[in-house]
């Protein structure tokens, strides 16, 4: 811990060398004592938490001037230490997380977050010799739901976040609800509407019912997927019904076609 209140401290003395006010992300003491990072959005707050400590190689440093007009953040955990990042009701993780802030504000504050290494220059705090991991290296977990990617760009002017793909995604199975499992090119969350979307030729496995999809819409809590396509199709065995939208029960592993309806059934003798 005086580890990283000596590189807190020293960030916020290179804001008044320079003559800039200190950096509006602050160490969040009164949770468990980990540095934080918080952007803040409408009613809800984006928490970036440190992990590893810097005795281990953890890096927390804030209000670097690394381009002209940006300021820099930079959270580090090398494996096997990693660094988690809340967003509603979503925990992800990381191994790095770069902020960047146009101008120093929060509004247009962007977040990156990815797999790989990366050292600090103590001069500048800034985050040099980055090698990024070519391999999915970010996990998404809310719910029974699991999903890697391998880099998860966020804009704060937008509420937006993307999940770089390729996708795979995890749903456990829980008493009566079956397994299922995902794949997709991208993963897209709406931080205002709480709203995850699975986009470009999504593929979803449950059991016997294989369905795809355009896009996905993904609702974690309620237990609903709502795909979309030209024509979406869900297949169990040889029963297939098709339509631009197909409301997916999860739990119940049945589907209802909404819009554009044709389906195909075998029929027994």
């Amino acid at each position: 811990m005086k580890g990283t209140l000596k590189r807190f401290f020293l960030s916020v003395l290179a804001c008044l060398v320079v003559g800039v006010p200190a950096y509006s992300f602050a160490q969040d003491a009164d949770v468990d004592n980990r540095p934080q990072l918080r952007i803040n959005r409408n009613d809800r707050v984006i928490r970036v938490v440190q992990n590893a400590p810097s005795a281990e190689g953890g890096e927390f440093r804030l209000n670097a001037r690394c381009e002209e007009g940006i300021r820099y953040g930079t959270v580090y955990a090398p494996a096997p230490y990693e660094v988690e990042t809340f967003v509603n009701d979503a925990r992800i993780t990381s191994q790095i997380v770069i902020e960047k802030r146009p101008g120093g504000s929060e509004d247009e504050s962007r977040l990156e977050l990815f797999g790989g290494t990366l050292t600090i220059d103590d001069a500048t705090l800034c985050p040099t010799d980055i090698a990024e991991s070519e391999t999915a290296d970010v996990t998404i977990f809310e719910g029974r739901t699991t999903t890697t990617g391998s880099r998860f760009n966020y804009n704060n002017a937008q509420g937006l976040g993307t999940l770089i793909g390729p996708i795979t995604l995890e749903r456990t199975a829980e008493g009566e609800s079956p397994a299922l499992s995902a794949t997709s090119q991208s993963l897209d969350i709406d931080v205002d509407q709480d709203v995850t979307v699975l986009q470009g030729g999504v593929q979803l496995t449950s059991g016997d019912r294989v369905s795809a999809a355009e896009t996905v819409e993904f609702d974690e809590q309620a237990g609903m997927a709502v795909l979309r396509g030209d024509p979406a199709e869900s297949r169990d065995g040889d029963n297939v019904v098709r339509g631009q939208i197909i409301e997916y029960d999860l739990d119940s592993n049945d589907v209802v076609v909404r819009e554009g309806i044709s389906a195909s059934f075998e029929l027994d003798d």
